[in-house]
């Protein structure tokens, strides 16, 4: 809403951040535009890992808790990070026009 994604080191790093002052592509997240056309990559790693079930579903999945879970935040070209999301999103987009406000 703001127009700058970016959000503070410590927040972006996390609390399990041995530097939580650290540098960080969330804490200076560049402005979109065709030429550097950036995403964040919000992942994380480590962790301990645990099954549990979702929404109800017969299966179990994996997830990861505290200690030892890690932001693993980076910055990525939309167009080359995961099989070209950013033609996702143009598509997306392409669409918004026709969305009521």
């Amino acid at each position: 809403m703001s127009g700058d994604p970016s959000i503070s080191k410590p927040i972006a790093n996390g609390a399990s951040s041995p530097n939580p002052n650290a540098a960080n592509p969330a804490s200076s997240f560049p402005p979109w535009t065709l030429a550097n056309p950036q995403q964040i990559n919000l992942n994380q790693t480590g962790g301990v890992p645990y099954s549990t079930q979702v929404f109800g579903l017969p299966f179990s999945v994996t997830q990861y808790k505290q200690p030892g879970l890690l932001n693993k935040i980076t910055a990525a070209n939309a167009y080359t990070w995961e099989g070209g999301r950013g033609q996702r999103c143009d598509f997306w987009r392409s669409l918004s026009p026709s969305v009521p406000q």
